[in-house]
């Protein structure tokens, strides 16, 4: 635990609360969890179901929409930590990656702060940063006796698996890419400093089988263009990310292991060679298989949280047609829609117009 203390120029004391940190994990062996990816999405990077770079496009599309993923902290899980009347419960840290981009819930209960900005860019062949949530309040004091929990994570495209593209500022092809996966697991410390791991992705035994995958309501994530919500998806999955909603798994499969045969020192060659930093190798071009990009150490996030600073309404609204509307706040900013009213009618109308960027999508 930590508070902060001051003394003016008086040398009269002001202290802050105390408050507490958390240490997530530091080394790749402290990790139980693994990379997690939809198992229709894998096999879009795979070249022995008939995928080639010509078919970049329509292999994007297969990938839509894009996933959520959903663990179940059960109540037998949870039950031998918190029966334990001489070692009990202290904390729990929920530690969270995403590529390319992650949203995560608890219990129906949005986590995080950033919105869809995590993680922050990097080279995420090299590393990817990752964000720890406590969820103490969850667990702590509750009644975990008549159910479990349920960890959401919502996903995004993000640097990782954005639209293919050609040309433009953004050299596309320079960055590591590959289909949305995740990586998570959860610390629940004792008083007496036990630590136990649970919930890990693609854990062994029960563990494995806690964790479920299905397409969700959000077609596409853009970092420049937005996102295209599927309202009707969206309205009939509401809870997904509860308990109640577990036993609803239509639709819902296991997951299965991020894997690629591109290596870290192949990956870096191919970059090289594409930048001019080097010249054409004359070792033999290898081919592969899989050919998704490779995925960097995992490290604790180095930036701070990205937090809402103030909520606006739009100044003018203006029905532009066609289930179109154009919606001016009065000033550029990044954020996030929300209708606390209900949304424009019709918001869908029966046909668009040529080139209406949702029917495209």
């Amino acid at each position: 635990i930590w508070r902060v203390t001051l003394w003016d120029a008086d040398d009269k004391e002001y202290s802050s609360v105390w408050s507490k940190f958390a240490i997530g994990p530091a080394e790749e062996s402290d990790w139980k969890g693994q990379w997690i990816v939809h198992p229709g999405d894998i096999a879009t990077f795979y070249k022995d179901e008939g995928n080639t770079k010509s078919d970049e496009c329509e292999l994007w599309q297969n990938r839509r929409s894009l996933p959520l993923f959903r663990a179940q902290l059960s109540s037998d899980t949870m039950l031998p930590i918190v029966e334990n009347k001489s070692d009990r419960l202290f904390s729990a840290l929920l530690v969270v990656s995403g590529l390319g981009s992650f949203r995560v819930s608890m219990d129906g209960v949005p986590l995080s702060s950033s919105g869809p900005i995590d993680p922050p860019f990097t080279d995420y062949s090299k590393r990817v940063m990752y964000r720890g949530f406590d969820v103490t309040t969850f667990l702590v004091g509750g009644n975990v006796h008549d159910g479990s929990h349920v960890v959401g994570i919502t996903m995004g495209s993000g640097w990782w698996d954005h639209r293919p593209l050609n040309g433009g500022m953004a050299k596309f092809d320079l960055l590591p890419r590959g289909p949305v996966t995740v990586v998570a697991q959860l610390y629940l410390t004792t008083a007496s400093g036990n630590v136990h791991v649970v919930i890990p992705t693609l854990g062994s035994g029960r563990s494995k089988s806690s964790w479920q995958v299905s397409r969700g309501h959000i077609r596409e994530s853009d970092l420049f263009t937005g996102e295209i919500v599927d309202l009707g998806v969206m309205s009939s999955m509401e809870g997904w990310d509860t308990w109640p909603s577990w036993s609803k798994s239509l639709g819902w499969v296991s997951p299965v292991k991020y894997s690629t045969d591109v290596s870290q020192e192949a990956r870096r060659e191919v970059i090289a060679r594409k930048a001019n930093a080097i010249t054409k190798s004359s070792r033999k071009k290898e081919k592969y298989n899989k050919f998704a990009s490779p995925i960097g150490k995992l490290v604790p996030s180095e930036i701070p949280p990205i937090l809402p600073m103030e909520r606006i309404a739009p100044e003018e609204i203006h029905n532009i047609g066609s289930g179109r509307w154009l919606l001016d706040f009065g000033k550029a900013m990044s954020g996030m829609l929300h209708f606390d009213k209900g949304l424009p009618t019709p918001i869908i109308p029966e046909s668009y117009p040529r080139g209406h960027g949702f029917k495209a999508a």
